[in-house]
């Protein structure tokens, strides 16, 4: 795993925001591990989060629809999908990112992207890490939503 160019997670003081944290039902260990580095940033940031869980990761993206058109302000969709012996993979990896994409563009509201794409589970475990918030996805997803909601709300600049 390259942890080349990985940014700062910088804290931030988002007390008025509220996440909706959108999780996948699969790999339990590995998602419950994202689950925790996400939350590990948002307690960090006072940033108010709710845990929702679909079936799978191609669920993820009308579940977001549906959380950020309530009084959600972002949402961190969190989820696994390990490569097997059939192009399923791809159809679900392509089919959750398009569709998480368009959901972020039509409603204008940050997604942090923390859906794990790996060949294998080992690599998968490698990106929870639930003993360092640096090296966890989950974490990394709601620090990129987070700080494009405040690029959005003009708080801060790029």
């Amino acid at each position: 795993m390259s942890g080349i160019g990985i940014p700062n997670k910088s804290i931030i003081n988002g007390g008025s925001f509220s996440c909706a944290i959108v999780a996948a039902s699969w790999h339990k260990e590995i998602v419950s591990a994202l689950i925790w580095g996400a939350v590990e940033y948002l307690k960090l940031s006072k940033i108010n989060y709710e845990i929702f869980e679909v079936p799978g990761s191609f669920e993820l993206p009308l579940a977001c629809s549906k959380k950020l058109n309530s009084d959600f302000d972002f949402a961190v969709a969190l989820g696994v999908i390990l490569r097997g012996e059939t192009p399923h993979f791809d159809f679900v990896a392509a089919g959750a990112t398009n569709g998480l994409m368009t959901v972020m563009l039509n409603s204008g509201k940050p997604i942090g992207f923390g859906i794990l794409t790996c060949d294998n589970e080992k690599q998968a475990l490698a990106r929870a890490d639930k003993t360092n918030i640096e090296f966890n996805k989950g974490a990394e997803a709601a620090h990129a939503a987070a700080s494009l909601l405040l690029i959005n709300e003009k708080k801060q600049s790029i």
